[in-house]
């Protein structure tokens, strides 16, 4: 019952409006996500203000600031992935909207393990438990796209090399959360540096899409 072919006129449309309906929820969920870790920004006292001393913010909120900074750059690649699988979606099923639905309770125990880790002052599971939210909440945007392609609910017109490359770009920001997880029982710094690791990753993948697509025009 999966191929559009095999669908009643009725269940097609039921399944578009349910693809409109999970595109506006997640678009509103995103966007309260980004607005309630912009509230977590560390703001000045008046006092820091009168004396135009911004360094000393920094200083006594430097790893929340780059804790919430690293939050919002992943929640707003998130939501430009979410975008981009449902932009190449015919329809949607039961089983796609239950994993965006999955994904969204992720990426909100990750504002909450945020909001723990600011009362905590750097508490070790909070920082290990935002690591393992974005690491979920990615990887099921990765089987999210594997079964949307596998199932045939993608556009016609994509070819299998644009869906292997595009499934691709979905990869290295949930390795990086994944390898930073073990990184907080170490120190704050390191888990902080291992959120760079999404550049190299990124790297790998674009290099390994550009070889899928030399080896096509080859063939």
């Amino acid at each position: 019952m999966n191929n559009p072919s095999e669908k009643s006129t009725s269940q097609l449309k039921h399944d578009e409006r349910l693809l409109r309906r999970n595109q506006t929820l997640i678009d509103v969920v995103y966007g309260l996500v980004l607005f309630q870790l912009f509230l977590l920004l560390p703001k000045p006292s008046k006092e820091m203000i009168d004396n135009n001393d911004f360094s000393s913010l920094i200083d006594e909120n430097g790893a929340l600031l780059l804790t919430v900074i690293i939050g919002i750059i992943w929640v707003i690649i998130y939501w430009g992935q979410s975008n981009l699988q449902f932009g190449y979606l015919k329809y949607t099923s039961k089983t796609l909207s239950s994993l965006s639905i999955v994904q969204l309770f992720f990426l909100m125990l990750f504002l909450y393990f945020i909001k723990l880790d600011n009362e905590t002052g750097g508490d070790v599971l909070a920082l290990f438990s935002q690591s393992m939210c974005l690491a979920v909440a990615g990887f099921i945007g990765v089987f999210f796209w594997r079964t949307a392609s596998r199932k045939k609910m993608l556009f016609d017109e994509l070819t299998d090399s644009e869906k292997f490359i595009i499934g691709d770009k979905f990869l290295p920001e949930p390795l990086a959360a994944l390898i930073t997880a073990p990184l907080a029982f170490v120190s704050v710094t390191w888990y902080t540096i291992g959120w760079l690791t999404v550049i190299p990753l990124g790297w790998y993948f674009r290099r390994r899409s550009s070889n899928k697509l030399k080896g096509k025009s080859d063939e």
